[in-house]
C-alpha cells in the first residue's frame, strides 16, 4: 500500500470517527474532492446494514447526477447489491418519504439546503435516532447553508491543504483578459444589432441606476443584474478566443469547457452535457468522455459537484460569476490527475467590465501563487 492511500484511509477514518462522535450522529463532513467522501458514506451504509439488515437508508442530492455518481461508487467498491436497498431521491422528493429513516446521507449539502432542511429536520426533531451525514467540499455558513444548524461541521480538510500534502495533484489557474468587440455588428439581439461594447455600456448603466430600487424577476432576483450576467454568456469575442485556446491543449488529455449558456455550447463542434439534451444521451456523452472516447466535452455548469473525471487536465470557462463556492466546485474537478502532474484551468474575463470584480470574489480563497494573468 503506497503512502498516499494510507493517508487517505487515515483521513476517512478520522472523518468517520468525528461524525460518529457528534451528538445524535448528525454532522457535516467538509472535504475536498478526491479525499474519499463517497467512501465515508459507503462505510456508514455498510455499518447500518451490518447491524440491521432492513435498515431504512436515504441517499439524496439536489441533482440526479449526484445519485448516479454514488451508484457508480457503490459498484466500484463491491456493494452493487445495496443499490436496490437504498432509497435514492433528489431534494424535492425528500418530503415524500413516509417512513422514519435510520440514515440520511445528503450529498453536496450546500446546494438546496433549505428544502433538505425542511424534510430532514422533521425526522430529527421527533426521532433523534435518525443519523444524518451531510457531505460537501464547500460548506458555507449557517446563513447560506441552514443544514449546518442541525448538522454542524465535524471534520474538515480543504483543497489547498491537500495539495500541499501531495494528496491531490497541483493546479494552475490562468485568467485571460480580453476586450469586448467594438464592431457594430458583433452583438445581435432579437430587435437590433450593435457592438458588444455599446451593449455592455447600456446594460451596465441600467444596472447601476437600479442599485437602490432593482426590478425583481419571478425568482426574486434583480432583473438588471440578470440581464448583465446573461450578456456575457454568448459573446462572439469570447467564442473566438476560446476556440484559439482549445487548439493549444494536448488532445491526449481530457478538456472540459464550461459555457455560459446552452446557445454557446452549440458554437463548439464537440459533444455536450446540458439540460436540453435527452437524459440518456446526456449521460452517454459524459460516460464516453470519461472513458476517453473523445477529448473535449462542453457543458453549462452541469459538471461541477459529484462529477469525477479521471485524467481531466484542461478546463476552459468562458464567463465569470462571483460565486466562491461554485468556483471551488468547478476547480475541484481538476484534482483527478496523477500526483506530480498539474491541471490547468483557463478563465476568460472581459477587460474593464464587472467580470473583473466578479472573478476576484470567486477566487478569493485560491492560493495567489497558483494564479496567472495574461492580457490579449
Amino acid at each position: 500500500m503506497n503512502k498516499k492511500i494510507e493517508e487517505l484511509i487515515k483521513i476517512q477514518k478520522e472523518a468517520e470517527e468525528a461524525h460518529v462522535a457528534t451528538n445524535g450522529r448528525k454532522s457535516t463532513v467538509a472535504m475536498s474532492v478526491g479525499l474519499g467522501k463517497s467512501k465515508l458514506a459507503i462505510n456508514r451504509i455498510v455499518d447500518h446494514f451490518s447491524s440491521k439488515e432492513n435498515s431504512k437508508i436515504i441517499f439524496a442530492g439536489a441533482r440526479e447526477l449526484y445519485l448516479d455518481g454514488f451508484k457508480t461508487e457503490l459498484i466500484k467498491f463491491g456493494h452493487e447489491d445495496y443499490i436496490d436497498k437504498i432509497h435514492f431521491c433528489c431534494t424535492g422528493s425528500l418530503k415524500n418519504y413516509e417512513e422514519i429513516p435510520d440514515l440520511v446521507i445528503y450529498d453536496e449539502s450546500h446546494i438546496d439546503s433549505k428544502r433538505a432542511f425542511d424534510a430532514i429536520s422533521n425526522w430529527t426533531l421527533f426521532h433523534n435516532k435518525t443519523e444524518v451525514l451531510c457531505l460537501t467540499g464547500t460548506p458555507g455558513t449557517p446563513l447560506n447553508n441552514i443544514l449546518l444548524t442541525i448538522c454542524p461541521i465535524s471534520y474538515s480538510k480543504d483543497t489547498e491543504e491537500s495539495v500541499k500534502a501531495n494528496l491531490l495533484n497541483d493546479y494552475e489557474i490562468t485568467l485571460v483578459y480580453h476586450d469586448l468587440s467594438t464592431d457594430n455588428k458583433s452583438y445581435k439581439s432579437k430587435r437590433y444589432t450593435t457592438s458588444e461594447q455599446k451593449q455592455y455600456n447600456w446594460l451596465s448603466k441600467k444596472y447601476k441606476e437600479s442599485q437602490d430600487k432593482p426590478t425583481l424577476n419571478k425568482s426574486g432576483f434583480s432583473f438588471e443584474l440578470s440581464m448583465l450576467k446573461n450578456f456575457f454568456t454568448n459573446l462572439k469575442s469570447k467564442e473566438e478566443i476560446a476556440k484559439q485556446i482549445l487548439t493549444k491543449f494536448d488532445p491526449n488529455y481530457k478538456t472540459l469547457v464550461y459555457c455560459g449558456s446552452i446557445a454557446e455550447t452549440k458554437k463548439f463542434p464537440y459533444p455536450s452535457y446540458h439540460s436540453k439534451i435527452f437524459k440518456e444521451k446526456r449521460k452517454k456523452n459524459l460516460q464516453d468522455f470519461i472513458k476517453g472516447l473523445f477529448p473535449i466535452l462542453t457543458n453549462v455548469n452541469g459538471i461541477r459537484e459529484s462529477s469525477n473525471v479521471p485524467g481531466l487536465k484542461y478546463g476552459l470557462k468562458t464567463s465569470v460569476s462571483a460565486s466562491t463556492s461554485a468556483f471551488e466546485q468547478i476547480k475541484g474537478r481538476f484534482h483527478r490527475m496523477t500526483i506530480g502532474e498539474t491541471s490547468k484551468l483557463y478563465i476568460l474575463v472581459a477587460r474593464n467590465t464587472i467580470e473583473e470584480k466578479w472573478i476576484e470574489t470567486a477566487i478569493k480563497n485560491v492560493d495567489p501563487a497558483k494564479i496567472k494573468r495574461i492580457s490579449l
